[in-house]
């Protein structure tokens, strides 16, 4: 993905610090026009500079969903020397020189000419800019010029690309850009940094990523940025998460080669004392393992493209599994397969070679058993860790998307929406409550270089999203000309109000406040940001926002029709786009997508690891069984009960499963809280769900094993008796 910035190690995006933050450092990767021009133009540190900045246009062509998910990236030429788009028909460089032109996807110009070339044909677009603090639409036609390569990985979600000159940007009011420069050979980043912080013109501290670190520092901004980003701490956990259920996937294949092991202990002796050197019986036990391992090898690859799509589904990913085979990958891949051929051959063959043949063929069996458990455990303590694990992960999601009760019966509908739409939606016999405003909505506010968040929304904003009051009351709607408001915790810590915040007065932006009450911090972002420094002030409900929150009760599906129909009906514009509608629960998860995304894996790998270790534990109770059917016999014979000789045949599982979780669960408890800690809104990391965890173990253990035990227990001794 970095490689789509190229590999330049003298360019970097520079961020600005999130004012919002109070007791983090969180940067964005966007910056104000002014500061861009500023850094361009005033230091001679900057070799090179590009920008890009995303543009939301009505489609004539859309229908909701994609009117909702895609972007388009206004790019200048200069993008192209920074940046590499794979085009597959036309020259980028040729369209961001042209003023109407675009460059669309192969997978949207699919969508929107069908069977049709699109090169030459023209999208009508709805155009809104912002000049002197006001937005103007503008109706623009585009030309396709280009079809961008959307199969192939990229850093940016890119959807269509227009062309934005470097002229335009000294036109355009309080607009923002991603900004990429190339400094000079020999300038340090952090210095230069340093130097554009020491002057104090500049409102926010700046800080310069390298382009090729940027897939993975830009992970903790918004989930609506232009690029696509992952959390490094989820690769690192996948990737551990593999290896260990490849792990338990050898523990298995180790059990079931010393299981079978006297069997072919017999015939590799059985070869020797006819002959066959100790050379050609290795090669013998390689060739056998070899064809195992490849085998498996070879299934794998027969159903990579189908998981591929599964893991690309749910990780939001553009992986190949054609990937897997390039060159530079084969040296891993090697390294791996040769491992896992080894490991078993290479206890066969040291086995053989310290006995003589003879003892080998009179006894091949030994004394594996301490082997076999002590494989077990390792799977049991693997399977263990990560059954806590996806508990307290699925627990924190749980806790993230209830972060407002019953949140999947509130709706957030957002677009043009009309007074009548609006009035006969709240007079429904579905609709319970609601509130004139987004759960974020509003603008930011600054005094003495500290900045304030105003949020403006109705009295029943509290209620309704069950924010507690801890002290004074909420604001009312009658107008004064001091501004009554509702603050929460951070704001009192930020401003440092050692007094009774009750009547406190303030001013910022030549507006007088005064506190009647505060309120509980309130997460509406991503969970590991904390709340900042909140005011609340009154919105009439007459004042309608283009985002509004509704309660309702009966099925999502059903009030979903319902505001479709009661929008065709009273809608003022006969092309207007149906209004977009989700969910609360959906806004938390879209908020926390590496989270949910981090339960899926888990949760899938901890099912693998369960069922893999339940496989290893059925083999050892088959083979222990197997060795004692005859002490069985002669303890039915000499009269042992069926209860008597399952505990006896048991007892050893379950110390083996009680070892294994007494080891397992500390583990599991510490790397949980470790990834707890990196959220501010968390979950207690309780001793139910290790408990809860034991329980899982036990009840594995228990149900796996019981079949063999049972069996035998229950069999005949004559049968056994015989064979002595």
């Amino acid at each position: 993905m970095a490689k789509t910035l190229g590999n330049d190690p003298n360019v970097y995006f520079v961020e600005h610090l999130f004012v919002f933050q109070t007791d983090q450092e969180v940067y964005m990767s966007s910056i104000s026009k002014e500061l861009m021009v500023s850094i361009t133009e005033n230091y001679p540190e900057v070799r090179e500079w590009t920008f890009l900045c995303k543009s939301e246009l009505g489609w004539q062509y859309d229908d909701i969903k994609s009117e909702r998910t895609f972007y388009t990236i206004s790019v200048p030429p200069s993008f192209t020397k920074f940046a590499t788009i794979p085009i597959e028909e036309g020259c980028l460089d040729s369209i961001l020189r042209h003023h109407n032109a675009i460059a669309i996807t192969r997978t949207y110009a699919n969508l929107i000419f069908p069977g049709e070339n699109p090169i030459g044909k023209t999208i009508d677009a709805g155009w809104k800019i912002k000049t002197d603090d006001q937005f103007e639409n503008k109706k623009r036609t585009f030309v396709v010029e280009g079809i961008i390569d959307d199969s192939s990985p990229s850093f940016l979600k890119i959807r269509a690309i227009l062309p934005y000159s470097e002229e335009h940007v000294s036109s355009v009011h309080n607009h923002s850009f991603s900004v990429l420069i190339k400094l000079h050979e020999g300038i340090s980043p952090d210095v230069f940094a340093e130097k554009i912080n020491a002057d104090s013109i500049y409102y926010a501290k700046i800080r310069l990523t390298k382009a090729s670190d940027a897939y993975f520092e830009f992970s903790k901004q918004s989930p609506n940025s232009l690029f696509k980003t992952r959390d490094k701490s989820i690769l690192v956990i996948g990737f551990s998460v593999a290896l260990t259920i490849l792990l338990i996937s050898s523990f298995n294949y180790l059990n079931i080669t010393l299981i079978r092991a006297p069997k072919r202990l017999k015939n590799l002796a059985g070869q020797r004392i006819m002959g066959a050197s100790k050379a050609q019986v290795a090669g013998q036990i390689l060739a056998e393992t070899s064809l195992h391992v490849g085998t498996g090898f070879g299934i794998a690859l027969i159903f990579m493209p189908s998981a591929m799509q599964l893991f690309n589904s749910f990780m939001k990913s553009d992986l190949q599994w054609q990937h897997l085979i390039q060159w530079n990958n084969l040296p891993c891949i090697l390294t791996l397969l040769c491992t896992l051929i080894l490991i078993p051959a290479i206890y066969l063959i040291f086995k053989f070679t310290i006995k003589n043949p003879m003892e080998v063929f009179k006894n091949p069996t030994g004394n594996k058993i301490q082997y076999l458990g002590s494989l077990v455990v390792l799977q049991i303590i693997i399977s263990v860790v990560l059954i806590a694990f996806s508990i307290n992960v699925k627990r924190q999601m749980d806790y993230i998307v209830n972060t407002v009760p019953q949140s999947d019966q509130i709706l957030r509908i957002g677009g043009k929406l009309p007074q009548d739409f609006v009035d006969h939606l709240l007079q429904s016999n579905t609709t319970i409550d609601f509130i004139p405003s987004d759960i974020s909505s509003g603008r930011v506010m600054s005094e003495d270089n500290k900045y304030y968040y105003e949020q403006v929304t109705s009295p029943n904003y509290f209620e309704f999203l069950n924010i507690p009051i801890v002290m004074g009351h909420t604001f009312d709607a009658i107008p004064t000309e001091i501004i009554q408001t509702v603050v929460n915790k951070s704001f009192i810590r930020y401003i440092e109000l050692k007094d009774d915040p009750l009547g406190y007065e303030f001013t910022l932006c030549g507006k007088k406040f005064r506190i009647v009450g505060v309120c509980e911090d309130f997460s509406n972002r991503k969970a590991t940001l904390s709340d900042p420094p909140v005011l609340y002030t009154f919105r009439s409900e007459n004042d309608i926002s283009s985002v509004i929150l509704i309660r309702f009760q009966g099925l999502l599906d059903d009030k979903i029709n319902e505001i479709n129909e009661l929008y065709e009906k009273y809608k003022e514009d006969e092309t207007a786009l149906t209004p977009w509608i989700t969910t609360l629960t959906d806004y938390y998860i879209n908020m926390n997508p590496e989270v949910k995304r981090l339960r899926i894996m888990v949760e899938f790998f901890a099912f693998i690891s369960i069922f893999l270790s339940a496989m290893g534990l059925f083999g050892l109770s088959w083979y222990t069984v197997e060795r004692r059917h005859k002490e069985i016999a002669l303890r039915k014979i000499h009269g042992a009960t069926t209860g008597k000789l399952l505990l006896l045949l048991c007892k050893t599982f379950f110390i083996w499963c009680a070892i294994a979780t007494v080891i397992a669960l500390p583990i599991g408890y510490f790397i949980s809280q470790r990834w707890l800690s990196g959220f501010v809104y968390r979950i207690d990391n309780s001793l139910w769900t290790l408990v809860l965890t034991a329980l899982i173990a036990a009840a594995v253990t228990f149900l796996t094993v019981i079949f063999q035990t049972t069996r035998a227990a229950m069999s005949n001794p004559a049968k056994y008796i015989k064979e002595v």
